[in-house]
């Protein structure tokens, strides 16, 4: 007998979830979930005050995480460490919010054990702002691979492209969607490429200032979704996370 959606059973679970702001301005979010010993954190770093100018140069920056040294460790062992502590890890530029009533983060989140919450922050701080910025020739490797993807991707599904510029007239985050995934962020990716060899420090630069304006807590999100132990083991893990920001 064939199975129907009506013959089968209806399962809502509601969960409580705890959505505060502290004196500090830091929102935190946490979500109760049916697991035990894992769970997702996240941090959403506010980048509504990066300037338009500098949108491409924040897109890149998202995009290199992971992608190169750091002072500690080599890229080798940055995905191996990733692997270990971040399952599933990701940094990249979130904009929650529909229309015109949206907001820009960068994001980083992962899914970890209980134990390893505390290495997996320390690992974002280090990918975050102690990745080697000033490699030129391992951020030139690492933008001609992005280069290839995202063309890759434009001339495999144009209709996206044309999609969200089709929105991007009436919509906000569909322009800045637009803006700094798409057409014009392959446009910067083809100028960046030739400026890593004429002007590096330039290309350095910028990926540095941009570092810089993300080491921020201010208007910060801090996110947990796990057990009632995940949640009381990432709150303080988390808070430091936060607090050895600006």
């Amino acid at each position: 007998q064939a199975v129907t959606v009506e013959s089968l059973p209806e399962e809502r679970k509601l969960y409580e979830v705890s959505d505060t702001v502290g004196e500090d301005g830091i929102r935190r979010i946490d979500v109760p979930a049916m697991v035990d010993g894992v769970g997702e954190a996240a941090v959403f770093l506010d980048a509504a005050g990066v300037a338009q100018e500098d949108l491409h140069w924040l897109q890149l920056y998202a995009d290199l995480i992971g992608e190169l040294d750091t002072s500690g460790h080599t890229k080798a062992e940055i995905a191996s460490l990733m692997s270990r502590y971040m399952n599933g890890g990701a940094v990249y530029i979130s904009l929650p919010g529909h229309g015109d009533d949206y907001h820009p983060y960068l994001r980083a989140s992962w899914i970890a054990l209980e134990e390893d919450l505390q290495e997996g922050y320390d690992l974002v701080k280090e990918l975050l702002y102690d990745s080697n910025l000033e490699d030129s020739q391992k951020i030139l490797e690492a933008l001609q691979s992005l280069k290839a993807e995202l063309r890759a991707d434009i001339t495999q599904a144009p209709y996206n492209v044309q999609l969200y510029r089709a929105q991007a007239i009436h919509s906000g985050l569909s322009r800045y969607y637009t803006y700094v995934k798409q057409l014009e962020y392959y446009a910067f990716l083809e100028q960046t490429e030739q400026d890593l060899t004429s002007d590096p420090e330039s290309v350095s630069g910028h990926l540095l200032s941009i570092a810089g304006q993300m080491h921020n807590r201010t208007n910060a999100i801090s996110v947990y979704c796990g057990s009632e132990e995940g949640i009381r083991l990432n709150r303080p893990a988390a808070d430091g996370f936060l607090n050895s920001l600006d």
